[in-house]
């Protein structure tokens, strides 16, 4: 990219359209300093893409649960996706939301709702690298791990859109030739339990 070139644009996606089964109830409410987990991983992600994101719930919209998410996080409707086909697994929410992306995306910031350590300076670094080779996916890397956060090239969406099942765009991410990458501890904490969350809040006030 040559120096005055206008930057591509980046739209983001949070995934939150688990189904909590091992939790117990919606953990996207699980409390995380102070407010809903959801909540604060959506505060992180407007401060780096602005109005730039939509988020995808697992429930139909007139379900009672949606409703509840949507107001006890202070969600804007105006960003809500519908994933339907939540139980089918994760790589349904990455096929709306790339499907959902607008066309003056250049390239889709996939976060995680249950990833609550992931601050918006990360988010940022995660944005700088692929906006200088665009055409690269970068992809958080933590714990031997290569995944989310990551952001994923217009290029890339056909294929985001074949995946199947609960392994969400890690297969993908391995098999790609080229892959830039960004260490993030922080991304390893996600919270899928009641013991995870205890977890978590004991270390919150350790700190």
């Amino acid at each position: 990219m040559s120096v005055g070139d206008e930057l591509p644009t980046v739209h983001a996606a949070v995934l939150a359209a688990g189904l909590s089964r091992r939790f117990g109830s919606p953990k996207m409410l699980a409390p995380i300093g102070g407010q809903p987990m959801l909540r604060r991983v959506v505060d992180v992600v407007e401060a780096v893409v602005g109005d730039r994101y939509h988020i995808v719930l697992g429930v139909p919209a007139a379900h009672p649960t949606a409703a509840l998410i949507i107001e006890t996080c202070a969600l804007d409707t105006r960003r809500i996706l519908y994933n339907v086909q939540a139980p089918s697994g994760l790589a349904s929410s990455l096929a709306l939301a790339v499907d959902s992306a607008p066309d003056s995306a250049a390239g889709l910031l996939v976060v995680l709702g249950d990833q609550p350590g992931i601050c918006s300076d990360e988010l940022r670094q995660l944005i700088d690298l692929w906006q200088r080779t665009p055409q690269v996916t970068v992809a958080a890397r933590y714990a031997d791990v290569i995944g989310a956060p990551c952001l994923l090239p217009r290029t890339l969406f056909g294929a985001v859109r074949n995946l199947q099942g609960d392994r969400g765009a890690q297969a993908l991410l391995k098999s790609l030739p080229a892959l830039n990458s960004i260490e993030i501890p922080s991304a390893a904490f996600d919270i899928d339990t009641t013991a995870d969350l205890e977890r978590w809040n004991t270390a919150a006030r350790q700190r």
